[in-house]
């Protein structure tokens, strides 16, 4: 039987913090030496013992390229449409001219409504004695 995309690797929701551990060149020079930095990425950075003449460095660097793309991607995909927008909406006005808006925080500009200050000022003035009655 034939299940298309079966013996293709996928990468969409790999780290890639976790991708150095799956070449074993950069596990054996990590045994005898530390990065100058913890988070290394083992490409430009001062300091990095990975980095360097080696057979499949060129396919790290791709597959690590690819990763980061795709994690960012998913990662954004996560975020809560709100969060997506940001804090400003465009809108087109007149003659095709783009103007850019504010946008209000949810619910933090609402008046409070007139049954519960009503109710707020009943239980101030009663303290403990107020019960509501319907």
């Amino acid at each position: 039987a034939d299940t298309p995309g079966f013996n293709q690797p996928a990468l969409d929701d790999f780290n890639p913090a976790d991708l150095p551990s799956a070449f074993p060149e950069i596990r054996q020079r990590l045994e005898h030496q530390k990065c100058t930095f913890n988070d290394c990425k083992h490409l430009q950075e001062p300091g990095c013992v990975v980095r360097g003449e080696w057979e499949r460095y060129e396919l790290y660097e791709k597959l690590l390229e690819e990763t980061e793309e795709k994690y960012a991607a998913l990662l954004q995909r996560s975020l809560s449409k709100r969060s997506r927008q940001g804090n400003v909406r465009h809108k087109s006005g007149a003659g095709g001219q783009v103007r850019t808006e504010v946008l209000l925080d949810q619910k933090k500009h609402r008046r409070t409504s007139r049954k519960q200050t009503k109710q707020k000022f009943q239980q101030d003035i009663l303290g403990d004695d107020y019960q509501e009655h319907d």
